[in-house]
């Protein structure tokens, strides 16, 4: 099996993000409809402040030394599939948008359950707990947003 050190899996994590929220400016650009063009900027919007706050959260780990410790996974290959499952285009509805990106929120949450579950640190598991709990925040945000888009 192949490893990986909890920092380059965070760099991954945020590379995908900072991914989603390109994906997310190159198909409002090509949206016609202004609501939807609206919501998918706001998405990108929120990737971008979500990566920012995985880049401060990394920061704050550093000093903890944990960042170093090496975790059984591939997490590149891991984190490119679950984003690469994502197919986002024009002509997309808001529901299709919103339920793939969910998907690849949960797919990062059940790999850093399975990475938690598989330590025996507890400084990397409470790492790896907290970026269970950041996804799952993120997961609500994209939950109320397709709520509120059916009102």
């Amino acid at each position: 099996m192949s490893s990986t050190q909890l920092n380059h899996m965070l760099e991954h994590v945020r590379s995908a993000h900072h991914e989603l929220r390109t994906t997310c400016r190159q198909v409002g650009l090509q949206e016609s409809n202004a609501r939807l063009r609206r919501l998918i900027e706001y998405i990108g919007d929120h990737e971008a402040a979500y990566n920012s706050s995985l880049r401060h959260y990394q920061k704050e780990v550093e000093a903890k030394d944990v960042l170093d410790t090496w975790l059984p996974s591939d997490s590149e290959k891991t984190i490119g599939e679950a984003f690469h499952d994502l197919d986002l285009h024009t002509g997309m509805t808001v529901e299709a948008i919103i339920h793939q990106i969910m998907s690849f929120e949960t797919k990062l949450v059940i790999f850093y359950r399975n990475l938690a579950d598989s330590s025996a640190s507890l400084p990397v598991r409470k790492v790896l707990d907290d970026l269970v709990k950041m996804e799952e925040a993120n997961e609500r945000v994209y939950a109320r947003l397709l709520q509120e888009w059916k009102e």
